[in-house]
């Protein structure tokens, strides 16, 4: 690294951080980018009016010093792209079959910890190289993009050279990094906010009896029950009704969870219109989102064993949601239904991204879980082709 900071090579390095939109302070805060640009900038940058890359003229001058193991790996370097794949089949401990989103190439990665994260349809940009065995292996930074932001990428990408590829992958990348989180809403437009409505229970008897005459509550278990939005209509399509709390009633407690403010006042007002004299209204409990999340990964919830009747029923929930999904418009796809979209040939790209990012989240979160959801199926139901 020495000799990459010689004074000679100090206006290509400025000039590479400007193309890239990044400053000193950001290779030293994100060390994805700090590996990722100095591979950019000593394999791929040009440094002279010959195309010679930093390693080249390193090589040139200094190569005679080095052992042949060093000269052939940083040949190898020399000879990688930073280039995006996704992830099509993992084995784990042994390796990955990723497929290169430019040119649709399938190529077999050795490679062991990256396995135990690896899910299919995770999209990669990383480096590639031949190892010392011959066998294809990952060197320097990997990060992991959105199927959908890398679907939106590949289009520029396929026009550029592998230079200015990287340039544009790690400028796209640093822009989503310091980009603000959006502020996450209900479908009412209320911050989401995670809420605990508290009554005390009067009549246990007659507030069960009202729970269960109301079309507005779904009795899932004794106890315990789901507050439904009402039924509608969606371009003469019927939808499902949407969740929009838990209640929990335990002895002369009940306790109502929702997502929202809003919606704590909504439940409140429900409650004492159906039972007036089984319940009183105690207090409403408000804690954020991300206060909420890092207090139940603390908890080690994730850890618990599953329920088989509660994963099973999950899975009927999932299916009959993602069914009815297929016919209701979807902001994504331009406010077009996903069977609509598939028919249309410049929207399909997107919708293929759209369901593979889907089930990119749910390996992620069903990993170890019976109630993982396959949404195989809808490539077959729209016609699609991976």
């Amino acid at each position: 690294m020495q000799f990459a900071h010689r004074r000679e090579f100090a206006a290509v390095r400025e000039a590479l951080l400007e193309r890239i939109g990044a400053g000193e302070s950001d290779i030293l805060e994100h060390q994805w980018l700090d590996i990722g640009f100095t591979t950019l900038w000593l394999f791929d940058a040009p440094v002279n009016k010959r195309g010679r890359t930093l390693v080249d003229v390193f090589l040139e001058r200094r190569g005679a010093r080095l052992s042949s193991g060093e000269r052939r790996y940083l040949q190898r370097m020399r000879a990688s792209r930073m280039r995006l794949y996704e992830v099509r089949d993992v084995k784990y401990d042994e390796g990955m079959l990723l497929r290169d989103l430019i040119d649709g190439k399938e190529i077999w990665v050795e490679e062991r910890l990256g396995t135990h994260d690896a899910v299919v349809h995770l999209t990669l940009c990383v480096r590639l190289m031949e190892g010392p065995r011959g066998v294809t292996q990952m060197d320097g930074a990997v990060v992991t993009i959105e199927p959908t932001h890398a679907q939106h990428l590949v289009k520029t990408l396929a026009r550029l050279s592998d230079h200015d590829a990287g340039v544009l992958i790690l400028r796209e990348l640093l822009e989503r990094a310091k980009a603000p989180l959006p502020e996450l809403t209900t479908t009412e437009g209320d911050r989401v906010e995670v809420c605990q409505a508290i009554f005390d229970v009067l009549n246990p008897q007659e507030l069960l009896k009202a729970l269960e005459r109301s079309d507005a509550f779904d009795k899932v278990d004794d106890g315990l029950f789901v507050w439904l939005d009402k039924a509608g209509t969606l371009l003469s399509v019927p939808q499902s009704r949407r969740e929009l709390g838990v209640l929990h009633l335990a002895g002369s407690r009940l306790t109502a969870e929702v997502m929202s403010q809003s919606r704590a006042q909504r439940i409140r007002e429900l409650l004492e219109k159906i039972s007036p004299d089984s319940v009183r209204f105690r207090l409403t409990s408000v804690q954020s989102l991300e206060s909420a999340m890092k207090e139940h990964r603390q908890s080690g919830i994730d850890s618990a064993p599953s329920d088989p009747e509660l994963s099973s029923l999950e899975r009927q929930w999932k299916e009959q949601y993602y069914r009815d999904w297929l016919d209701i418009p979807v902001p994504a796809l331009g406010n077009r239904t996903p069977r609509y979209a598939a028919r249309l040939k410049t929207v399909r790209p997107k919708l293929i991204a759209l369901i593979k990012e889907m089930q990119l989240h749910e390996d992620r979160a069903s990993r170890d879980s019976a109630s993982r959801y396959d949404f195989s199926w809808m490539f077959d139901e729209l016609g699609l082709t991976l």
